[in-house]
Order: C-alpha cells, then structure tokens, then sequence
C-alpha cells in the first residue's frame, strides 16, 4: 500500500463527499500534506477508518 492516497482516493474508498473530505481537512479532522498543488492523505489514516469500521461487526460476531 502507499504511503499517501490523493483526496480523490480517500474519497473513493469512503464514499464521504468532497466539500465535507475538503472542511475534515481544513479543520485537522483528516490529517494531510500538501506536495505542490496535491493534497495528500496518509494511508495509514484511511486504514485505520477501515478497523474502526470493521470492529464493531467483528464484536458481533464473536458473541
């Protein structure tokens, strides 16, 4: 996996809309780094949505 996914990226894999991804990211919700004009996301960021996603279904299963 990358080390960065683009905001367009980040988009994609969580279906959270641009003007809301753009504020998250302005506000220091979504942590970035900005190379030139390219906003960039870490992806270890996006993975750790996806556990925090997957933990509670992962609960529920074990009981």
């Amino acid at each position: 996996m990358p080390q960065f996914v683009t905001v367009s990226e980040f988009i994609s894999a969580t279906r959270i809309s641009r003007p809301t991804v753009s504020r998250k990211i302005k506000t220091g919700e979504i942590p970035s780094t900005r190379i030139g004009i390219r906003i960039l996301i870490p992806a270890s960021f996006l993975q750790e949505l996806e556990e925090k996603a997957r933990a509670p279904k992962q609960l529920a299963e074990a009981q």
